[in-house]
């Protein structure tokens, strides 16, 4: 299992707005292969893409869309059609991610960005980020947040999560809308 594969599972639950802790404890406690360790609580490891691939993910608490990309995510790391080798570009690791059939935009961006590490990558498809640069409380548009967000070239990713942890500041809210 490799740490990449691990992590995007991680911001799958993030993305498709699950609690993302709870998530990963069930899937891990579920599907993860046990073993001894002296520290209390870490006695799973994390459950390999092939035994994600086609696994009923509702015993795990996990359904809907973040079940189906879990899946996806799993099923084209195990067919090799997503690698976790060094991108060549922004536009290359979001393409990669693309290439999976139920990631869009968003998704590609927002693992572009923690997953393969992409300093440029913007996912301006995100309802925080809209409100964030918002006019007046009405949401930007993703071309509004486009525009707004040139200027911050080639360090976006970190201009999104400084947004989304000002948000967070200001609503008292996370990205989920749980009260932090």
């Amino acid at each position: 299992m490799s740490v990449q594969h691990e992590r995007l599972i991680a911001l799958c639950n993030e993305l498709r707005l699950a609690p993302g802790a709870f998530c990963n404890f069930w899937l891990v406690r579920t599907f993860g292969t046990p073993f001894k360790s002296t520290v209390v609580g870490l006695d799973h490891l994390f459950p390999r893409p092939e035994q994600l691939a086609e696994a009923d993910l509702s015993v795990a608490g996990i359904r809907g869309g973040c079940a189906k990309a879990i899946r996806l995510l799993a099923r084209a790391v195990v067919e090799k059609r997503l690698t976790f080798e060094t991108s060549k570009s922004l536009d290359d690791a979001v393409s990669r991610v693309n290439g999976i059939r139920g990631m869009g935009e968003r998704e590609s961006h927002y693992i572009a960005m923690r997953a393969f590490g992409e300093p440029d990558a913007l996912p301006y498809y995100d309802l925080e980020l809209w409100r964030a640069v918002s006019d007046r409380g009405i949401p930007a548009s993703p071309a509004d947040l486009l525009r707004i967000s040139e200027p911050w070239r080639p360090w976006r990713a970190y201009a999104a999560m400084h947004l989304w942890a000002a948000q967070t500041e200001t609503d008292g809210r996370d990205r989920r809308g749980n009260k932090s």
